[in-house]
């Protein structure tokens, strides 16, 4: 009973946390020399905030170890990127320089231009357990690379639960045929990982088969068709130390023996306070990237395996609406006509229709534009 007494005088209690006196710089992003170079400036968070803030209208500059300098248009807030028309010389070194909206000046260290050797292949495996994606590479005789860094872009082709054919036309309140496809969508989403890998402690710089992700074989991204595009860094040996502490700091905390987290110092500067912490790197390399396609009748699941569709609340069946019901509900925004409904006579007694979301695939956060690389 004492016990009880004591477990019911415990009240919950709040510790009070301090928003953060300072935010202070983030810069994401790399020069590159053989393409657009785009960074973006954002602002440290307090515990207390939800989305980062945005560094909009600053001044940015890459500048060449012999004062040349080219300046980064921002679009939209807070993302600025340099298009040139000319590659980069790739005999410079480069810096980066940001003054804010505030007239705060920050600099980057002077970076000589990393070649980035093509990616050999990018390939997969099935496990049993999903797809293992791998790429392979190596660098050029007498000039290692020895350092790598990977970024891929993930699209797949997916289907909403419902095709519709049938779409209402307010003009002359009729459902009429509907000449846009909202059931095929596209889905694209970047990697969530750092992936590194690096040849110094290895005979010869040549990396095999280097695993990027696994793909579970559940996933809805191989249900019809899978394409992924990957982008290879070669990075100096300071750039990969900040990006292997970055993962480190992000990725192993856990468990009561993971490496504890260690201060992150990138080589951006405050030109007036170097003591101010500012966190991202500023490399400078060329870009290679490969991609490849993989079809679901590759794989070797059976006919009927049943991917994670997120559709599985929609049922396998429409519902069906009177005439009366379907004007009522099916020209708004939440409920979306599919086709005539039909007695067992044949003759059409109404419409069948289901939520939006079941309906058009846009509303998963895809695209029904096909994209331009697409086969």
């Amino acid at each position: 009973m004492l016990l009880l007494q004591l477990a019911s005088c415990v009240k919950p209690y709040n510790a009070p946390v301090p928003a953060a006196a300072k935010s202070y710089l983030v810069v994401d992003g790399y020069i590159r020399t053989n393409g657009p170079s785009t960074f973006r400036l954002s602002r440290t968070l307090g515990l207390t905030a939800s989305q980062p803030q945005a560094e909009s209208q600053a001044k940015v500059l890459i500048e060449d170890d012999l004062g040349n300098d080219y300046s980064l248009s921002e679009q939209p807030a807070g993302t600025y990127t340099l298009s040139q028309p000319q590659p980069l010389d790739s005999t410079r070194h480069y810096k980066l320089r940001v003054t804010t909206a505030g007239g705060a000046a920050y600099a980057s260290d002077l970076v000589p231009v990393q070649l980035t050797p093509p990616i050999d292949t990018v390939s997969w495996n099935y496990t049993g357990e999903g797809v293992q994606i791998a790429v392979s590479t190596h660098g050029a005789p007498g000039r290692p690379t020895t350092f790598y860094r990977w970024d891929y872009q993930e699209t797949w082709l997916y289907t909403s639960a419902f095709y519709s054919h049938l779409v209402y036309n307010k003009d002359s309140s009729e459902f009429v045929r509907r000449n846009e496809d909202i059931y095929h969508c596209w889905n694209t989403a970047g990697s969530n990982t750092i992936n590194l890998g690096s040849t110094a402690a290895l005979a010869q710089d040549v990396l095999s088969r280097q695993p990027l992700g696994l793909i579970l074989n559940k996933s809805v991204k191989l249900r019809i068709r899978y394409s992924i595009l990957v982008l290879q860094y070669g990075q100096t040996a300071d750039e990969y130390k900040y990006w292997e502490t970055l993962k480190k700091n992000t990725e192993n905390i856990g468990s009561l023996y993971d490496a504890l987290p260690t201060q992150l110092t990138g080589n951006l500067h405050n030109v007036a306070d170097p003591a101010e912490p500012v966190l991202g790197y500023v490399g400078a390399h060329s870009v290679r990237s490969r991609r490849i396609f993989i079809d679901r009748t590759e794989l070797p699941l059976p006919s009927n395996w049943l991917f994670e569709t997120g559709y599985e609340s929609c049922g396998k069946m429409p519902d069906v609406y009177s005439p009366f019901e379907a004007r009522g509900l099916l020209i708004g925004d939440k409920t979306l006509p599919i086709d005539p409904a039909y007695n067992e006579k044949g003759a059409e007694v109404g419409y069948l229709g289901a939520s939006a979301d079941c309906v058009d695939c846009r509303a998963r956060g895809g695209s029904n534009l096909r994209p331009s690389f697409w086969r």
